[in-house]
């Protein structure tokens, strides 16, 4: 792998992470969201219901599972980067698509199969429904595939699409 390749992934995934996270926490305040809630509620992908028993000791396994979450984000991102060459070229192109991208396996897939509680995954007014799609795109957009292909395409620099800067028959 390029060293690149690795820098990529770290400030993407660092950028990614805190962006997203820190979006969601205001959003949720604006909802009337305590914070500690909102990150229980991110726990519970993997806790259930309960997650929201644990007080502050979930509310941190919450962060430390979105920062996981968001550290994949940018390997994918550099994978495909090795494997499409105008990832980087066009990273201001990219970067929104894979926002969206990111946003619908998330509620489509990822949040339904998880222990996510249900109730959670629509609005408590119906009205409210597609501002909060909307906003969930917004950020998805601007605060993850954004800084993800940004990283992408200041760390690899043009080699990231050479070879020698992606998995070689050697790196197999």
């Amino acid at each position: 792998m390029h060293k690149g390749f690795s820098k990529s992934i770290l400030w993407g995934g660092i950028a990614a992470g805190t962006l997203s996270l820190s979006a969601a926490l205001i959003v949720g305040r604006i909802q009337g969201t305590r914070s500690l809630i909102v990150l229980q509620s991110i726990a519970s992908g993997l806790l259930s219901d309960i997650a929201f028993m644990g007080g502050s000791f979930t509310a941190a396994l919450g962060a430390v599972l979105h920062f996981v979450i968001a550290f994949g984000v940018p390997t994918v991102c550099c994978v495909l980067a090795c494997k499409l060459s105008f990832v980087n070229k066009l990273f201001f192109i990219v970067g929104p698509i894979y926002g969206i991208v990111v946003c619908l396996v998330m509620k489509m897939i990822i949040l339904p199969l998880s222990g996510f509680p249900t109730v959670m995954l629509q609005s408590p007014h119906s009205a409210f429904l597609g501002l909060n799609l909307a906003v969930g795109f917004l950020i998805h957009i601007f605060f993850v595939g954004y800084p993800v292909a940004l990283a992408a395409a200041h760390f690899s620099g043009d080699s990231i699409i050479e070879s020698k800067a992606c998995f070689g028959a050697k790196d197999l």
